[in-house]
This record gives structure tokens, sequence and C-alpha cells, in this order.
């Protein structure tokens, strides 16, 4: 019989410092797939993703895809907890991150929409994708900054295009947004405006005949208010994510401001990332658990996972869509979306959520 195989991965980031231990054993006739997880010290909780003894070849598919999918949320072999750079045929750290966005309120809404140096897109709901090509091939880049595989059917259309970019969009399936331009022919268009940057992007897709109902599509600008108006209230009637608000002169930065910025959204149901604290799969849902600004975990509730989704397992990043969250420690009319291999766990945090706050978990807990 093949013999055990273990591996101790470790994940450093602000004031997170915390350690995975994977190990596939023989048990029995068959062999098990135990992790152990938690702050880098002995007291780390044990589990195991084999519930029954496997045929090794079964085995090491669950304990690599473990592995696999620890790596990407940036745990590292290396005991520093720098984040993980594989070989070529897996992610790498590719240097760009995306720009992120901060949420505003109605009143700041309002304001940008009858301010003309700012124009609107919709708020596309997928995940965070960058199509980069370069003299070393066609990557797409995640919102850590790790390049991955582009679907086939959007690799294909993105080689269509002559010379090197970098194009930022969302990836829905099997279809990708594109909404802005930071690299064009060799030149770093970081520094130019926004518009500025839209054009030269809307000029690169037609010239190649993208950005209709391809693989590939643009994001459409609404530059002036009423046109900013209309988006907003065919948005609101489709029943669609929300908008995206950009200052048209402002440049492109990576990450996210603390506070404040050029670029804003404005869902009109938010989005969080959950890990799972447990899981029935007899009734197909999970309970949902954020960290607090103590380091603990806190359980949110329950939520139905569609029968197009495998239910996933304890510990799993995942993404919920939500009306609001109650202060009492729940969410109003939570929707799962799936599993984010993209995250770490320092981002499920309970600041994410957006509170309603003339409620309270005890007068109208009927709605969660």
């Amino acid at each position: 019989m093949p013999g055990p195989e273990s591996v101790v991965l470790y994940y450093t980031q602000g004031t997170s410092d915390k350690e995975y231990h994977v190990e596939l054993v023989p048990k029995d006739q068959g062999y098990v797939v135990n992790f152990r997880h938690g702050k880098r010290g002995p007291k780390l909780t044990p589990g195991t993703k084999t519930d029954v003894p496997l045929p090794y070849e079964e085995a090491k598919l669950v304990y690599d895809k473990l592995v696999k999918r620890q790596k990407a949320k940036g745990y590292t072999t290396d005991e520093s907890g720098e984040p993980f750079q594989a070989g070529d045929n897996e992610e790498r750290v590719s240097g760009i991150l995306p720009q992120l966005l901060n949420l505003i309120d109605e009143e700041r809404l309002e304001e940008l929409l009858r301010d003309d140096t700012y124009v609107a897109q919709e708020k596309i709901y997928g995940r965070r994708r960058l199509i980069r090509k370069g003299p070393k091939g066609l990557d797409g880049i995640n919102r850590k900054g790790l390049t991955l595989r582009l679907p086939e059917p959007i690799a294909a259309e993105a080689n269509k295009i002559e010379g090197y970019f970098t194009i930022d969009g969302e990836l829905v399936d099997d279809v990708f947004y594109a909404f802005d331009l930071l690299e064009l022919e060799g030149a770093d268009r970081r520094d130019s405006g926004f518009l500025t940057r839209f054009r030269l992007l809307e000029d690169l897709f037609r010239r190649f005949g993208l950005g209709g109902a391809g693989p590939i599509r643009i994001v459409p600008v609404a530059q002036h208010w009423r046109a900013k108006q209309e988006l907003l209230a065919r948005v609101r009637m489709q029943g669609r994510e929300g908008i995206v608000l950009k200052d048209w002169t402002a440049p492109y930065t990576r990450g996210r401001p603390a506070s404040g910025g050029t670029q804003f959204k404005y869902p009109l149901r938010y989005t969080a990332t959950f890990r799972v604290a447990e899981c029935s799969k007899s009734k197909r849902s999970v309970m949902l658990e954020l960290l607090n600004t103590e380091g603990d975990w806190v359980e949110l509730g329950w939520v139905g996972i569609p029968v197009n989704h495998k239910v996933p397992e304890p510990n799993v990043l995942c993404e919920v869509k939500y009306l609001h969250a109650y202060k009492g420690g729940s969410l109003a009319q939570p929707e799962y979306l799936g599993e984010r291999d993209d995250l770490s766990e320092s981002d499920a945090t309970l600041s994410q959520l957006r509170y309603k706050a003339e409620l309270s978990e005890d007068s109208e807990s009927d709605e969660a």
C-alpha cells in the first residue's frame, strides 16, 4: 500500500497568523484525509474530509484538492506565511491587484447621480477577473492577484485581440463582462482618467468585433444625469444587482481606500463572504459564520443550497446575497451564490454586513 502523505501550510496577513495541516493516512483497508487548522500553535481544530476510508486513488484526489484549495486562499508551505507562488501549471502571483470600491448610501447616490464628474455602469455580480495577454501568453487574474486558467470560450475570444493588454471585469459562468482597461499595446493606462480608458476599451473591442453577445461583453457607461437615472431605474425594475459610479477623470488605483475614494458601488442587494460553520446535506443547508474584531467566529444563521450547487463542507468560504442584516445576528432573505476559492478567511468578517437600523432580531426575526 502507498505510504502516508502530509503537508503543513501557513497563512500570515494583517493580524491573521494561522496554520493548516493536511494528511493522507491508511485506515482499515483504505485511506482517509484529515486536517487540523487554527491560529498558529499547538491547539488546532481537527476534522476530516472522508467519513469512511476510500481507495487510495480517490483519497489522493480529495487530499490534492484540499491542499490546492488552501493554497488558492493564500496558504503557503513557507513558515513565513508569504503568499503562495506555484509553478507554471498552477496559480502564481501576477503582480496585479484590482481596484476595489466602497459602498455608498442613498443620499450619497443622489449626489453622484447629479454630479457630472461621475459616470455610471451596471454592477455585475460574478467573480472578479482580469484578463492579461503578454509575451508569455494569456492569463486570468483573480482579486488576490493569482493567475489562473480562463474558461475556453473566453480565452478563444480574447486571443482574437492582437497585441498585449490587461482588461478588468467580472466573470459570470462562461461570460466575461469587461468594464475597464489597465494596459494596452505595452503602455500602462492606469494614470489616465476612467473615461479615457473606457473609450480605449470600446475602440479595442470594436476593432476586433468583440463586446456584443459573445463570451466577452462590455458594460456600457451612462454619462449624463438622465442616462444615469434611466440606468438605475432599469436595474431596479429588472431586479439586478445595483450600479457603480466612477469619477471619469480618476486613475486606476489598486486596492480599496480606507474611506471615500473616486469609485463607488450602490447595491440593491448586498453580498458578503462567509465561512461554513456546519452543513446539513439531508436538508441542503449550511450554517454561516463571520469573524468579529476579537478574532472569534460568530454564527449568522442557516442558508439553503440550490439544487444546482453542491453542499459545501465546513470551513469552506462561500458568497451569500441578502437584503440586510439584523444587529442581533442574522440575515434577511439570504440567497446562496456559491463557493469562493479566491478569498481568505480574513475576508469573512462581520464588518462586511449592512444592517437595517430600525429593525432588531427580536422584533422581526421571522424575516431572516
